[in-house]
This record gives structure tokens, sequence and C-alpha cells, in this order.
């Protein structure tokens, strides 16, 4: 349940481009499918001399279908995992009718049933970001094949090809982030080397002591949120060092052009590299994708843009990080005609703090018009009443985001930067 975490642990995790691992994807569920279809198998072993042997391995992946559709449900179905799901269910198809799986059709097949159950999310990020990533892994692997790598050892084999699918996301998914988001983590592809497998190692025991909990009632239980907890404070403590000293690059729209030539000749030289039989091009590549990106962008800039809506106030700060703050949003329609075409002319299609000074209509109501259309992560007031029954009865309005009251002072930090508000009433001078 992402609503529940902390602004800035969520926002740790997407400057270290570790933002996957919040969200329920291919590798939750393949890590799923895996433990039952393993577990299942270890059952079935005692009858093995009753049951034909090609039941061995189709009766597993019958019976770990329900289980990723299941997973898919409580998750509420979002895109990626969506994507994920219809993957899986269609190698174990693939698999169950003895034919080899094409992973251009499972792709395909995929954004159908996404486009048919999400209608409209072609253009939404968490679609594109996914979808993305998975094209730009399955076409750099589409030379590779495992006779080629024998000699090599297995830890190796495991490090390259971890790489070679942690270089690939970040590149199938830098223009996306690019155009949506405006910060773009580097160091991505380095982190990710450890945290996926981190991940990887905490969930596949954590899955198997959810299996023993009806074998041990009394120990398994504990032992599991124990487990979770550290698994959780490892990851976090990750991000949290790699946001704090991995470098980023600020982002525009106006910069996807150029990301997408150089992500489409990257992933060229990175399938080349692993046709040629040379493993030593995955570094060349992550190099040249890495450096290149950094080269065209000027250092940032503080962007300040007071709006006309009449005699309310409406302010637009972007810092040099590309992180965006709105201070009110003036009068009803104010949010519609003015303040949404200006971000959407400014390439801003994310407003990550929203400051609301007083609850008077005439200073939140446009506001609450860019919230319901873009939303907001983090919304500081002055704790008035009048705006908490606003934003409660916003139909757009998430649980989970973090709302700062702040009747006299407050202080937090949005990127970069280091923000510190100061209500009328703060000081005997009024400051």
């Amino acid at each position: 349940e992402r609503g529940t975490l902390p602004s800035t642990l969520r926002d740790d995790f997407v400057r270290a481009g570790l933002a996957h691992l919040l969200a329920i994807s291919g590798l939750h569920l393949a890590l799923g499918a895996l433990v039952a279809g393993g577990a299942l198998r270890l059952l079935l072993l005692p009858f093995a001399g009753r049951l034909p042997p090609r039941a061995l391995l189709t009766l597993p992946t019958l019976l770990s279908v329900p289980l990723v559709i299941l997973q898919t449900a409580l998750a509420g179905a979002p895109p990626s995992c969506l994507r994920a799901a219809t993957m899986i269910i269609y190698l174990a198809a693939a698999r169950l009718v003895d034919r080899r799986p094409d992973a251009p059709s499972a792709l395909a097949l995929a954004a159908l049933v996404n486009l048919h159950h999400h209608p409209g999310a072609l253009l939404e990020p968490g679609f594109q970001l996914s979808f993305g990533a998975t094209a730009a892994i399955l076409w750099s692997l589409g030379a590779h094949t495992r006779g080629e790598d024998r000699e090599r050892l297995p830890v190796v084999e495991y490090t390259l090809g971890l790489l070679h699918i942690s270089v690939a996301a970040f590149l199938g998914t830098a223009p996306f982030i690019a155009l949506h988001f405006g910060p773009l983590p580097l160091a991505s592809p380095l982190v990710n080397l450890l945290a996926v497998p981190l991940a990887s190692v905490m969930l596949l025991p954590g899955a198997l002591l959810l299996g023993t909990c009806c074998a041990v009632a009394g120990a398994a239980p504990p032992l599991l949120a124990g487990f979770f907890g550290f698994a959780s404070g490892c990851e976090s403590a990750l991000a949290a060092a790699a946001a704090a000293h991995g470098p980023a690059v600020t982002m525009v729209p106006t910069d996807v052009p150029w990301i997408c030539a150089i992500v489409l000749a990257c992933l060229w030289l990175l399938r080349g590299g692993l046709r040629l039989r040379r493993p030593w091009m995955l570094l060349i590549c992550g190099i040249l994708g890495l450096g290149l990106t950094a080269l065209p962008r000027a250092p940032g800039q503080l962007d300040l843009w007071l709006l006309d809506v009449g005699e309310a106030n409406l302010a637009v700060l972007r810092l040099p990080c590309g992180r965006v703050l709105l201070v009110d949003g003036g009068p009803p329609g104010s949010g519609r005609q003015v303040l949404l075409p200006f971000l959407r002319a400014k390439g801003i299609r994310q407003v990550d703090d929203l400051i609301l000074s007083h609850g008077h209509s005439d200073h939140i109501a446009g506001a609450l018009e860019v919230y319901r259309e873009l939303g907001a992560p983090r919304i500081i007031t002055n704790g008035s009443p009048m705006i908490h029954s606003a934003l409660a009865h916003t139909s757009s309005f998430e649980t989970g985001a973090e709302v700062l009251d702040t009747p006299r002072e407050a202080a937090w930090s949005l990127g970069d930067a280091e923000l510190l508000l100061r209500s009328p009433g703060a000081t005997e001078t009024g400051a």
C-alpha cells in the first residue's frame, strides 16, 4: 500500500531510479509464480511415478496462473501489473501447447488488454514507463542465446544479465521520465545492480515463509513481519543514499527528441554487443547513455511566474532541480482557463507541492481545479478547516497525500531545496 508511505521516502525511490520497486510489476508477479510453481512441483514429486512426465510441468503452470490473477486483482490491476500478468499468462499458455513464446506478440497482447481495461492509458506515465522499459529489454535481448555464454561462471553470467536489463530499462524509460517528471536519475543502472538482487533475495524467502504460516502458525507470522521489515529498511536506506549522492539531470519535454535518438543508438549497441559476444560493450553502452544524456543540459535555473487572476494571488515556482510549487490558484475557473494552459505551455505536467495560504474561494478554487487534473503528493496549508473541508469534497483527493498544516512556521525539503514557510504572526514583526 503505497498511500501510507511518507512523501520523502517515495521521493527517494523516484530520485534513485528505484520507483519500480514500489509498484507491483513483473519482478513481483514472476517471483510469486516462481515460488508457487516450485512449491507445487515439490508437492507432485511423490506422485511422479503415477503421473506422465508432461504433467509435472503443466500442472504447476496451470495452478500458478490463478495466483498471478489474484495478485493482480489485489494490487488494483494498475497498467504495469496488468502488463506483467498478461505476459505471464501468455507464457504459461505457450508452454502448455508446446509453442515457443513470441515476445512482440506477448507485449502487443498486454497493450490491448491494458487499453481495454484502462481506456486512455496510452497517455498515462505508468503505461508508458512500463511498456517502454519492457520493450527495451525484450528488443535488446533479441539476439541473446544462453549457448553463447556457457563458458562463463554463473555469478558473472548473472551480473552481466542484471547489468544488461538494468541499462536497457533505464534507456527505455529515459524519454518518458524527461517528458513527465524532469529529474533523470543517472545512477539508476548502478543502483539497481544492488537493489534488484536485494529485493529478489528478500522477497523469495519471505514468500516461502508465508507458505509455512499454516504449518508453523506460532512462529512464522512474527518472523515474516521482522523479515520484511528488515528488507524494506535495507531498500529504503539504499534509496536514500542514492537519492542524496547519485547524480541527476533536470530535463524538460523539449529534450525528448534527442534523448530518443541516444536511446535508440545505445539499445542498438547493447543488442549488437551481445550478438558479438563482447560483454564489455555493456559498459560502453552505459557510459554513453549516462554521459551523453547530461551533455546538452545547461545548469538548472529558478523560475518564478506570477499570473494575473484578478486580486487573488497565484504563483508558480520551478526549482533548479525541476520540482514545481504552486502557491494558491485564484478564483473559480482560473485553474482551468489560466493555470492549466500555462503549465502545459511550460512543459509542466506535475505539481510537487501545493501551498494553500488560506481557505477563501478566490485563492483555493483554482488550485483545486489544477489538483483534480494533476494531483500533488504534498499539500501545505495554514490548518484552516475550510481548506480541509474543500479537500475532503474533492473527488480526486487521495488519502495518502501528505497534508502539512503550518499555522505558524514549517520547514521541509523538495528535491535539492530547503524550504521555509512563515505565516503571518509567526514573529512579532509579522514576517
